[in-house]
């Protein structure tokens, strides 16, 4: 946030974090497993590590960025209020709104669940400027992992997202396929894939295997539609109804 204000530069961004990791989450003993402290010790590593290499390498967006936006949601006789972490607006007019996550990332069941609250501010900016649907986006950015558009020796890309701290190794058997694809001996292949490890990078690779990756933020866009604005309406009415109930039952009971 502080960045996209303009308060600190990119360069920055390494050096707050680092402080900020300093002072909330090693002076104070953060604990993200209180019962194993070894459990411990590797979450705390990790998400270190990956976040780290997040405000090393994050994907500049270059488009004006709204931060903290007051949204008003209208359901049915209720008003919803919030706060948009990040939305911009392209040159189509269009209005993507980011939510960022230092969680692991959502799938399937669970990624449906976490959508709600960015479909009810999705709903928001479709009742207050009136927009067509198909020019609000929503997505999520989880700064723990990339998205790593991958080059098959048959030519189609298929996208793995893996963990900031895991791309070394997690891309390894990628790169020995295109390495032994473009010709280079087993020596050759032995030390490219052990220095992609050790540094957990592809960057020592030759340009014609680098060319074969395109790594970038983990984005992941849930679906904006009518009928997901419907669904959700009705979940929020009987849910609200459901309360209105208990606090008349529990009224009743004083």
């Amino acid at each position: 946030e502080s960045f996209y204000k303009k308060e600190i530069s990119y360069n920055e961004l390494l050096e707050k974090f680092e402080d900020f990791w300093l002072v909330n989450v090693d002076t104070l003993d953060i604990r993200f497993d209180r019962t194993d402290r070894d459990k411990n010790e590797k979450i705390k590593s990790k998400y270190y590590e990956c976040l780290k290499h997040f405000m090393q390498y994050h994907n500049v967006i270059d488009k004006p960025m709204i931060t903290e936006q007051f949204i008003l949601v209208k359901i049915g006789k209720s008003y919803f209020q919030g706060y948009i972490d990040s939305c911009i607006k392209d040159e189509n007019g269009c209005f993507t709104i980011i939510d960022w996550k230092t969680s692991s990332i959502y799938k399937n069941q669970k990624l449906k669940e976490k959508s709600k609250q960015l479909l009810l501010y999705a709903y928001g900016l479709y009742q207050k400027g009136k927009l067509p649907i198909d020019k609000i986006k929503c997505c999520f950015n989880f700064l723990k992992y990339v998205n790593v558009d991958v080059q098959q020796i048959n030519g189609k890309i298929k996208t793995r997202q893996i963990e900031r701290n895991q791309i070394g190794k997690k891309l390894q058997n990628n790169a020995k396929t295109w390495l032994k694809k473009l010709g280079y001996n087993e020596e050759e292949i032995s030390g490219y894939l052990i220095d992609m490890e050790l540094n957990n990078t592809i960057d020592n690779l030759p340009d014609n295997v680098k060319e074969k990756f395109v790594i970038s933020d983990c984005y992941v866009y849930i679906d904006v539609t009518e009928q997901a604005f419907k669904e959700l309406e009705k979940e929020l009415i009987s849910v609200i109804i459901d309360i209105e109930d208990r606090e008349i039952e529990y009224n009743l009971c004083l």
